[in-house]
């Protein structure tokens, strides 16, 4: 290879690897964020599954920046000019890129190809294994299961499936009641089956208006009983053998075989994916070659708004195929097409326009001023956090961007029809929030690494060194910047982000078709701490339950004691609770009476709870904490702790970003202005990993919830304030 291709691929080849490792970090930044109450090892592992469809669009956009930053920046060098002076073809000029995107694009076709659609599969099968083990394991102990027909079920001890003091309220058909109380039991499957083996069980049963005092009532004791329970085992065994092999799992060979119609957009879409980046680092460069004033800046821009309206192209295509509006063919290729007509206008036709755009250079006085003797603090300082300013917005918009487009392409299959895809834009515009939310440390962290490695490139630093200031005077400008994001995100997250985090939940499971809300519904049922008590009721309001039903248990915490029923009861202070219009059984008997009294839980422990820690915020949560304590009900609280944790630090995130980021940049900035940027971006993705790690510990109660959601902090603060001890000040 001659020296001409050496060099400009040498131009090319950072910053392609630049864009599409921003771009994978900050998709999986949206998968880490989405899928953080899901468990440890299962989020790892879909993690990595999604990982091929990740790169898909990732690669693509860093051919597009790489070729476009390149040309741009050698373009504004004025190397381009002197290339085309000595007599250098445009088409010379531009053959590097073709053979860099053409390289890239081959690992992209296997990726589309082949690599994507197995784990999208493989996806698919580890969230039906997840599935089939919760039917098989219908119970978590200290946790109600009242989606069983006709039956409530709640354990208090045991694990996977081998259960002790178990208590199941049975609706028959005819109205009868059935109270079946354990001291163990088991799940037993055979077939598509699922049965509870109970020993030492107590079935007491009820008419179906037995508060009137009316029997018969039995009470039959039996050293083991077997309980059939309709999980819903047969019918996902069943659905998981009938289901067909989506499109998305299908590899070159089927989509061909299925070429028709939806089958044969999608078979064209993933070819013109595949060469996507060939196609776009010859529109970067035809655009790059053209770019006159602003150098990386500019082509960076200019190539996140391309490939915005590239996928968004993608995506109408694809639509409009799909419906058959247009040919599979052109709707497949459109983007693609679009794309390739635009690069071949603009080699063709020379120069078409020059690119105004600041040079993003400090101004400073002219020599011979009086200012230059005395240079003012404050304008520097407001030159600074202008910089980091117009840095991070650029950097938040970039990423939320592509955040809400992966998005787009993940969710538009469950648009099906004109309702559903009003409801699919409401939930974008809905997600919007949280995804800025999610990005902005990694966005300080770009905008202070481009700043002050700038500032290191142009010996800007020598400058403020040389007036007398410190590297800490300097930094301080960035600090300020960080912690003004840190109070925004903790007045966001304190404020509307967790109402709008509950409004994109609701949207996104009506999308997917899951009918649920944000708060729960229906009958709710509560157990006490001191294992003594069950609570069933219609709704609490106002220290107030309406139509209760309470089982008392024995010492042991058993089998039943005594059912007390009544219209409503009331809380009266100090654990004292009054039904009106009462029906107690008891040793086979009822007694009816206008009031009955008795001692269980205070008032605020029946108050509706959100468990899912993003629909919250920190006060919402430690409310919610302080509430589940006290429940014999709750779910194991290590996550919630972990999260209230992670909540209380996620605010410092910017801040010990910036501290990471100034020490590197004037370390590395005047050596070159990629090396600091390549390590923002592996700190943020490092970030994002021992959160994860550390949450996940802390989830296992392998470490104290505190130490879970702020030791990540502790230690990238404690790097950063390394880093700076060394750097020069």
């Amino acid at each position: 290879m001659r020296l001409l291709e050496r060099y400009v691929l040498a131009n090319l080849a950072p910053y392609t690897a630049l864009g599409a490792l921003l771009l994978t970090g900050a998709l999986l930044g949206q998968q880490i964020g989405r899928l953080a109450d899901a468990g440890g090892t299962i989020g790892m592992r879909v993690l990595v599954e999604v990982l091929p469809s990740i790169l898909v669009f990732a690669l693509p956009t860093g051919a597009l920046v790489g070729t476009l930053t390149g040309y741009a920046k050698m373009s504004c060098d004025s190397e381009i000019t002197a290339l085309r002076a000595a007599g250098v073809s445009t088409w010379r000029i531009i053959a590097p890129a073709v053979l860099w995107g053409g390289t890239i694009s081959l690992f992209t076709l296997w990726l589309n190809l082949e690599a994507a659609p197995s784990a999208v599969r493989r996806l698919h099968e580890t969230l039906a294994a997840v599935a089939l083990e919760r039917v098989n394991s219908p119970a978590e102990p200290r946790s109600f299961n009242a989606e069983l027909p006709g039956k409530v079920l709640y354990v208090r001890d045991g694990r996977a499936g081998q259960w002790g003091r178990i208590f199941i309220r049975s609706q028959e058909r005819d109205g009868t009641i059935r109270l079946i109380t354990a001291r163990a039991g088991r799940v037993d499957l055979s077939g598509d089956d699922a049965e509870l083996v109970l020993s030492d069980a107590v079935v007491t049963t009820l008419p179906r208006d037995w508060g009137d005092g009316k029997g018969p009532y039995t009470v039959e004791r039996s050293a083991q009983l077997r309980v059939k329970l309709d999980t819903g085992r047969a019918a996902l065994m069943r659905a998981l053998g009938e289901e067909r092999i989506s499109y998305e799992e299908m590899s070159l060979g089927e989509l061909r075989l299925a070429s028709r119609g939806e089958a044969a957009t999608i078979f064209h879409k993933r070819l013109a994916l595949g060469i996507a980046p060939l196609v776009c680092a010859i529109f970067g460069g035809a655009v790059g070659l053209r770019v006159r004033r602003g150098g990386r800046g500019v082509g960076i821009f200019l190539a996140l708004v391309a490939m915005l309206f590239y996928y968004l192209l993608t995506l109408i295509g694809e639509q409009l195929g799909r419906s058959g509006q247009l040919p599979p063919a052109v709707g497949g290729w459109l983007a693609t097409g679009v794309a390739v007509i635009c690069s071949l206008l603009l080699l063709g036709r020379g120069r078409l326009w020059n690119v105004p755009w600041p040079s993003g250079r400090w101004v400073y006085p002219r020599r011979g001023s009086a200012s230059t003797r005395s240079l003012s603090f404050g304008l520097l300082d407001r030159v600074i956090l202008r910089s980091l300013a117009t840095g991070f917005v650029g950097s938040a918009l970039g990423l939320t961007g592509f955040f809400l487009i992966f998005t787009l392409f993940e969710m538009w299959r469950f648009a099906t029809d004109e309702g559903r895809r009003r409801i699919l834009w409401e939930y974008l515009l809905f997600l919007w929030p949280f995804s800025a939310y999610v990005l902005a440390p990694l966005a300080v962290l770009v905008a202070a690494i481009v700043t002050y490695g700038l500032m290191a490139r142009r010996n800007e630093t020598v400058a403020w060194w040389a007036t007398g200031q410190s590297t800490y005077r300097l930094m301080a400008p960035g600090l300020c910047f960080a912690g003004l994001i840190g109070l925004f995100l903790w007045l966001a997250q304190e404020g509307p982000l967790p109402r709008l985090n509950r409004r994109q939940d609701m949207l996104r499971a009506q999308l997917r078709g899951v009918a649920r809300a944000a708060q729960p519904t229906g009958r709710a049922w509560l157990a006490s701490f001191d294992t003594r008590r069950i609570y069933s009721y219609d709704e609490y309001r106002d220290g107030r339950l309406a139509a209760p039903e309470i089982y008392f248990f024995d010492d042991e915490g058993v089998h039943l004691d005594a059912v007390l029923s009544g219209d409503w009861a009331r809380y009266e202070g100090g654990g004292r609770w009054v039904v009106d219009r009462a029906r107690l059984l008891r040793d086979e008997q009822v007694r009816v009476a206008e009031q009955a009294a008795f001692r269980g839980e205070e008032a605020d422990v029946f108050k509706q709870v959100l468990n899912k820690p993003a629909l919250l915020s920190s006060r919402e949560l430690s409310e919610a904490i302080r509430v589940l304590e006290r429940r014999g009900d709750r779910p194991p609280l290590a996550p919630l702790l972990v999260a209230r944790q992670s909540k209380r630090a996620a605010p410092v995130a910017p801040l010990v970003m910036c501290l990471v980021a100034i020490p590197l940049a004037l370390a590395f900035g005047r050596r070159s202005a990629l090396i600091p940027l390549a390590g923002a971006i592996l700190i943020g993705l490092c970030f994002w990993a021992v959160t994860s790690l550390f949450q996940l510990l802390g989830e296992q109660q392998l470490l104290p919830p505190a130490v879970a959601g702020w030791a990540p902090t502790a230690l990238f603060t404690a790097a950063g304030l390394y880093m700076l001890a060394r750097a020069r000040t």
